[in-house]
């Protein structure tokens, strides 16, 4: 069966600049990669990735689509599936060798939403595709209501993502910036990590704030300019 097309609006997007790839991953995220590689290795494997908000979770997905031809994988987020209204459209994700659902905890508890996932979860393991599935919670910590589906999430592999930690967050504060091809002070990684929340998504908003900044005015990142941009 060909790979359907999925709609943009629901696909999950990254403030990376570039697709997410384990070619640039952090020392936190090797050991979850090497976990997600040797799983793949088995058919119909399935595995329930774990973490609190902003531990790379749904990078770890959007790299692991990366690792494959586009045809071969997709990823979704649920959190819009479920602002959409779609939950019909679990039904037809069956032509990918690798599927990603990210924000799974957000469907816990919505019959029409599990039982779709329910039946997507054996169809996978019946065609001895590949899952990985992400959540704040582990699934035995998730509301999930339709016992059958809170057993097949609990058979999965199940791996906790750790946050970054601060050498990490720097690195990919300099990774980030270089990726944008701007010009910035070599203290401006240092700056923003002492002054920003201790997470990616604060991170990558920040960035997002000073590249169109650096572009409007054509100003290279300075100290003062930076400040003045993020209101400092």
């Amino acid at each position: 069966m060909p790979a359907p097309d999925l709609p943009s609006q629901l696909t999950l997007g990254l403030a990376l600049g570039t697709q997410a790839s384990f070619a640039n991953s952090v020392d936190s995220k090797k050991p979850v990669q090497a976990k997600l590689e040797r799983h793949w290795a088995e058919a119909g494997s399935a595995v329930f990735l774990h973490g609190e908000a902003a531990s790379g979770k749904s990078w770890l997905l959007y790299a692991s689509v990366a690792s494959l031809p586009a045809s071969d994988a997709a990823c979704l987020d649920l959190a819009e599936l479920k602002q959409a209204g779609s939950a019909g459209m679990l039904a037809d994700l069956d032509g990918f060798n690798l599927l990603c659902l990210d924000n799974v905890d957000l469907v816990a508890g919505l019959d029409e939403y599990e039982e779709h996932l329910f039946h997507l979860v054996n169809r996978y393991r019946d065609a001895e595709r590949h899952l990985v599935l992400a959540a704040r919670q582990p699934p035995r910590g998730l509301d999930i209501r339709l016992k059958d589906l809170a057993s097949r999430l609990n058979a999965m592999q199940v791996i906790r993502v750790p946050r970054p930690d601060d050498d990490e967050l720097l690195w990919l504060m300099k990774f980030k910036l270089q990726e944008r091809g701007l010009e910035f002070d070599a203290a401006l990684p240092q700056y923003l990590l002492l002054r920003l929340p201790r997470d990616m998504h604060s991170v990558d908003a920040a960035l997002d704030q000073i590249d169109r900044a650096a572009w409007t005015y054509k100003r290279s990142l300075t100290l003062p300019f930076v400040r003045k941009t993020l209101g400092w």
